[in-house]
């Protein structure tokens, strides 16, 4: 693949890394970045490139002369370490000879060696070659780097200029569109391009030639096409990834069909006008033989887009080490086998390297080095990860990542996508070495954020060198508080019937045995109640003096009741606002249950001194007896929409009644808190649409899967709120 390589890259452990790609070396800025040494011959230095072309539009090159007393005159990379062949065994290396002969590229070590040999047969250009090393991918051993020119040939003293030594992962490459399309491209609804010179050559993506994509805004499925005629070998290469240069936010499908049925993945795109690589896991057709069209969809489900798209270095590569590994996934990002984020600002200053401090809190082998901006003005620079769509953190809500600073400092973590965004403050104690932060986002569990954002050294400009080490960003419950009453040590709250009266209100006993210590409450000590003569006989317990709501508003309770049950009510005791109360259907009898009640509407009130229990309210089942158990608090989990029913005439109203699927659009649409409470809209939650810049059919389209009846409900009704003045067009289709 003929790339231009770019001045800035980044040295690591005297290693470059990019995305897909090592590189060794590269001479940009006038020096070299390994140790080179000629035992015969000479080393003539890093020398300035005087033919540059497509292939090394290079600055700066090496320069090597032959011995002409020696066959195998060579030259070797000294003191660099251990060549890593796990993964990067595809070696290429960039030759301008002015003979036609040949170069034998070798690596030896204790492990023992491995060579492979390339025929030069162009001269007087930059010439790409390729030295396949998969073989050694297990050898650990491998110290020394070698290069032959004209091997075996005694009398030659040719000078020859080498560049770009780079390692690759092994794979096929089906498209890179240098020297022409290498597969017929065509389109459906939309218009493939042809072949474009590349923009704006990136990190990601430094070739001369890529691919051009223009959606039809009258199609909200635009393919890019290519059949390959034959099927494709998924056996061993089945990680698809492509380059794409996307000038507005919005997702991108790629997908592979044929006999042998189908498969497709999507990947949101965050970065805009800038390459990203993007990587679709297609391993679970490894033994599909009958896939034979490749199609990508750029803002699939979007009507209205005219944007055109630039794609390259469409390639599949072995899952390698990651096969088999476990889906983890709350995961976001480990940096080795669960990669799951998209990353916005701070992309290119995001690497994976090798664990700089293997220990007990963090053995990963791989991890990610941010590089801090440095300098006046670079405070707040940032790491971003973008979903694009809300967050659901009504279960998984506890943000906890592993961290290695090289200072004291502050690290911010922000959420992000609705305003006011929220943002929690971790003050890191310990440098040089590896901490775990889990950050407690569940009083937000409710609120539709769709960006998480990492600020390290928050609010102090970064000096040059700053590096911090990142790794296991990933998504976890809340914490659990300790339990209200488990009875395993005795009765921590004071039971009995309301106002001790016995008769009217039954009898508390407990703590004791467990009646039936199966299923979800295996507890060996519980507390049961037998009903009094009242149809609603209360068995009330007193609360904690520091009782709170706040950040935890649910009360989860374990049940044991009879055949017949049907509910248990929940009442939280205020002296100044009265009782408040929950009740909750006892789904099933003569086994423990988890019932849940939610008194998220109640978090206000800091005053509730009691609680009460109803089992089977206005029933009269006097010494009917049940159990409870394991008392605690937890954030909300109830759906709030549980048991309302659909009214059909209602498209959405973004709480309870959202009975039509947004197609078009729904990138730009968020449900959020409503920030303009008044009379003519008092509802709790809205949408909110952020009208895209540049985009003059920007809107939102909804469906619903059968035809919409206009025979009765025919007048369509919408509440906006509207920063400015302006016209709205309403459409229907089908």
């Amino acid at each position: 693949m003929k790339r231009w390589l770019l001045l800035s890259a980044l040295l690591v452990l005297f290693t470059s890394w990019t995305y897909g790609q090592i590189i060794y070396e590269d001479f940009e800025g006038g020096v070299s970045d390994l140790n080179w040494t000629a035992a015969e011959g000479t080393y003539n230095g890093v020398v300035a490139n005087t033919t540059p072309d497509a292939v090394n539009g290079s600055a700066f090159c090496g320069s090597y002369t032959k011995a002409d007393f020696s066959s195998y005159s060579l030259f070797w990379v000294t003191d660099y370490g251990t060549f890593d062949l796990s993964e990067y065994n595809q070696f290429k290396l960039q030759v301008y000879s002015t003979v036609a002969t040949s170069i034998l590229l070798k690596l030896e070590g204790p492990g023992g060696n491995i060579e492979k040999s390339a025929a030069i047969t162009q001269t007087g250009e930059w010439v790409e070659y390729s030295f396949d090393f998969s073989a050694a991918a297990g050898n650990t051993g491998l110290e020394k780097l070698i290069i032959f020119f004209d091997p075996g040939v005694t009398g030659s003293s040719d000078t020859y200029l080498f560049d770009n030594l780079v390692a690759y992962k092994p794979g096929y490459i089906y498209e890179d569109f240098e020297g022409g399309a290498k597969l017929t491209w065509g389109a459906i609804n939309g218009s493939y391009d042809g072949v474009v010179a590349n923009p704006e050559p990136n990190v990601i993506n430094s070739s001369v030639d890529v691919g051009a994509y223009t959606n039809n805004p009258d199609q909200n499925y635009n393919f890019a096409l290519a059949d390959l005629g034959t099927p494709m070998d998924l056996s061993v290469n089945n990680q698809f990834k492509i380059n794409v240069y996307a000038p507005a936010p919005t997702q991108v499908l790629l997908k592979l069909e044929g006999t042998g049925g189908n498969i497709e993945a999507t990947k949101n795109i965050a970065v805009t006008n800038a390459w990203q690589e993007y990587t679709f896991d297609f391993s679970a057709a490894a033994a599909n033989l009958g896939l034979t069209k490749i199609l990508i969809v750029f803002a699939p489900g979007e009507f209205g887009s005219t944007d055109t798209y630039l794609f390259d270095n469409l390639r599949a590569e072995p899952k390698g080490a990651c096969t088999g590994a476990p889906v983890i996934p709350q995961m976001i990002d480990d940096f080795e086998c669960n990669r799951n984020a998209i990353y916005d600002g701070g992309w290119d200053s995001l690497y994976v390297v090798a664990n700089p401090n293997i220990s007990a809190v963090n053995p990963s082998e791989k991890v990610g080095q941010f590089n801090d901006p440095a300098g006046p003005g670079t405070e707040w620079g940032a790491l971003v990860i973008d979903y694009q769509t809300p967050l659901d953190l009504s279960t998984y809500n506890n943000l906890r990542v592993k961290i290695w600073s090289p200072k004291i400092c502050t690290m911010k973590f922000k959420l992000e996508g609705i305003s006011p965004a929220m943002e929690i403050d971790k003050t890191v104690p310990d440098v040089d070495q590896w901490v775990t932060y889990t950050v407690d986002f569940s009083p937000f569990a409710a609120s539709s954020f769709s960006r998480i954002v990492f600020f390290f050294n928050a609010g102090v400009n970064g000096e040059p060198g700053d590096v911090y080490y990142i790794d296991d960003i990933e998504w976890t419950t809340a914490p659990s508080l300790p339990a209200l009453e488990d009875f395993e040590n005795g009765a921590a709250l004071f039971w009995g019937p309301l106002d001790g009266n016995t008769v009217v209100h039954g009898t508390f006993n407990g703590p004791g045995a467990n009646p039936d210590p199966t299923g979800i409450n295996t507890s060996s000590m519980v507390g049961c109640y037998t009903k009094g003569s009242s149809p609603f006989s209360t068995l009330q317990a007193f609360l904690p003096v520091d009782f709170s709501l706040t950040g935890y508003p649910q009360l989860n309770l374990d049940v044991w009741a009879p055949a017949g049950s049907a509910t248990v009510t929940m009442q939280l005791v205020s002296p100044s606002q009265g009782n408040k109360e929950v009740t909750r259907d006892i789904t099933a009898t003569e086994e423990w249950i988890t019932l849940n009640f939610d008194f998220s509407d109640y978090t206000g009130i800091t005053d509730f001194g009691a609680l009460n229990l109803i089992f089977d309210g206005g029933t009269a089942a006097a010494g009917t007896t049940y159990c409870i158990d394991n008392l605690g608090q937890s954030i909300s989990t109830a759906d709030p929409c549980e048991g309302v029913e659909a009214i059909t005439n209602i498209l959405d109203d973004y709480e309870c009644q959202r009975n039509y699927t947004v197609f078009y659009g729904s990138q730009f649409l968020d449900v959020v808190s409503n920030p303009h409470l008044d009379v003519n809209n008092g509802s709790t939650k809205v949408g909110e649409f952020s009208d895209p810049a540049n985009d003059p059919w920007a809107g939102l389209g909804m469906e619903t899967v059968i035809p919409i009846d206009l025979t009765l409900y025919n007048q369509l009704s919408i509440q906006i709120w509207a920063p400015m003045e302006t016209p709205i067009l309403f459409k229907l289709q089908g």
